[in-house]
């Protein structure tokens, strides 16, 4: 046999081989369900291919080889080549997409810092529960109950520890109830320190005992970062179908119950349809809120600041009210601590800055900035820049003439996130003032990092300056060192004449309260200020 006719045939062989290499990564490829169809295919021409490439392999061997068979034959290795290749990067691309695709996967349907399953996933795995239960083969409805726990004292080790300390030790929680569950059980984190367990086929009587385990499992100290935690939880139960049927309310039931655990201190509490008022009010309370944020229930007051040495007004902060059908004119602190609790408080922070927004045709006349309230949970919110700008732009409100009031625990919640958000805010031009002045646990340290322009001295303090001078030495010191900071300084709750000459006479520059002026619509404060924009003092 000829020299080109063994190198044909080696190519040739050697060309089938490297199709018959391919199959591997393809096999790969179809076994993920994902795979288009378009793969098999390709899996049939490799096989006809191969066929091609033996039967030019045997006609090599019947009869003597030729430059051109030679020829033909490295192209057929080169075509093996680039099967092969194609092939295998093809493998590991599609495998890399989909591995992705399964961590974002995962990510959407569970907790980021415990891995546990999030509320989201929980709510699926419910609803798919209850409804099971339902079609059961007996007949009446299989039990299922839920446990929400909260960590008691987790906000206090939280700022005293740290926020690493307390992401270790929400993974540690979360590890000790997924030892403590079965395998059909489930354990999800909702939010925050609060976490629920799913009890499919368990009785109340059951749940209880679960509850009890799990309270139990608590009772010995936790060690993070070598120090030991002594940390409870407060347990709500509830049980399908005897509290509801229905997953959100089942959640709910549950939720209140846990609330009047914590608020009776209490390890464990089974819900019962004669809830006090307090833990009704929160088992409605979320879908009030929301339903008040999308029928636009909420509405602003203006409460005036005036400068004390001149009578000129120097600000208003808005004050939210909620005002429907069953409330009338109800004020904040009704409300804000629940919107907190139920994961609602940034929508109602959009709804006021919204709020402010509409307003600012008529404010504008005034010139004067609008100070708001923003939650901890706000300043925590790495979009929160970009959600303020977004309605400050479409509104055409200027920066200059927008202020935002954190208060001192705001800062702590996460002091590096809250700082990003404190000078990116600040660099836009947005005024920020520390809210509530003195009853926080802010230190000069903190207070001087923080590129705030002003503090107001809580009405606390204000309200002590006419029982006696108590107040006087908290108020001067804190006067005293705002202005060593460049800061202003404004007293809340003036309501009498002895605390308006008290505050003025121990240096504090702007006044706000009952005595100067009341909270009042947006119509009257333009009317009131629009011309003559001083109040009489």
């Amino acid at each position: 046999m000829a020299v080109p006719a063994i190198s044909a045939i080696v190519m040739v062989l050697l060309g089938t081989v490297l199709l018959a290499t391919a199959f591997f990564p393809l096999r790969k490829i179809l076994a993920n369900p994902e795979s288009p169809q378009g793969w098999r295919f390709l899996v049939g021409l490799v096989y006809l291919f191969i066929l091609g490439y033996l039967f030019y392999a045997s006609r090599l061997l019947a009869q003597p080889a030729t430059q051109l068979d030679l020829a033909v034959a490295t192209i057929l290795m080169g075509g093996g080549v680039f099967v092969a290749v194609v092939c295998r990067l093809s493998e590991r691309s599609l495998s890399s997409q989909w591995q992705k695709a399964k961590a974002a996967d995962h990510l959407a349907l569970h907790d980021e810092l415990t891995g546990l399953p999030n509320r989201r996933l929980f709510m699926t795995r419910l609803e798919a529960d209850l409804a099971s239960s339902d079609q059961s083969p007996q007949g009446a409805s299989l039990p299922l109950s839920l446990l929400i726990l909260d960590c008691n004292r987790f906000k206090d080790i939280n700022d005293t520890m740290g926020h690493f300390a307390g992401d270790w030790l929400l993974q540690e929680v979360a590890r000790m109830l997924s030892e403590l569950l079965r395998t059909e059980d489930m354990v999800a984190r909702l939010s925050g320190d609060e976490f629920v367990l799913l009890l499919p086929r368990t009785d109340l009587p059951e749940a209880t005992a679960v509850a009890e385990i799990v309270c139990k499992a608590f009772d010995n100290p936790i060690s993070v970062e070598g120090n030991e935690v002594s940390l409870s939880v407060s347990v709500g139960i509830a049980n399908a179908p005897q509290h509801a049927s229905e997953p959100a309310e089942l959640l709910r039931c549950a939720d209140v119950a846990m609330y009047d655990a914590k608020r009776n201190q209490k390890p464990a509490t089974i819900f019962e349809k004669n809830m006090t008022g307090e833990s009704r009010q929160r088992l409605w309370g979320a879908v009030a809120i929301r339903n008040a944020i999308d029928q636009k229930e909420f509405t602003l007051a203006y409460q005036p600041q005036y400068d004390l040495r001149s009578g000129t007004l120097v600000g208003a902060e808005a004050l939210l009210r909620w005002r429907s059908g069953q409330f009338d004119n109800m004020g904040p602190q009704n409300f804000v601590a629940l919107a907190e609790r139920v994961g609602l408080i940034r929508p109602l922070s959009d709804a006021v800055i919204a709020l402010v927004a509409q307003d600012f045709p008529e404010w504008a006349k005034v010139g004067v900035p609008i100070w708001v309230n923003l939650s901890a949970y706000d300043l925590s919110d790495p979009q929160l820049t970009d959600r303020v700008l977004r309605v400050l732009d479409s509104a055409g409100i200027a920066t200059s003439l927008f202020g935002i009031e954190i208060t001192e625990t705001a800062m702590l919640v996460d002091q590096s996130q809250a700082m990003q958000n404190a000078e990116r805010l600040a660099g836009e031009g947005i005024r920020l003032a520390i809210d509530d002045f003195g009853t926080g646990y802010s230190t000069l340290s903190h207070l001087a990092q923080f590129p705030v322009s002003k503090i107001k001295i809580d009405r606390e303090f204000t309200s002590g300056l006419e029982e006696g001078n108590a107040s006087l030495p908290i108020i001067k010191a804190c006067i005293d060192m705002a202005h060593e900071l460049s800061m202003s300084v404004t007293a809340e709750g003036v309501e009498t004449a002895e605390q308006l000459s008290a505050i003025r006479g121990l240096g504090c520059d702007i006044g706000q309260g009952y005595l100067l002026d009341r909270p009042m619509t947006i119509e009257r404060f333009v009317q009131q200020h629009a011309v003559a924009a001083t109040y009489t003092i």
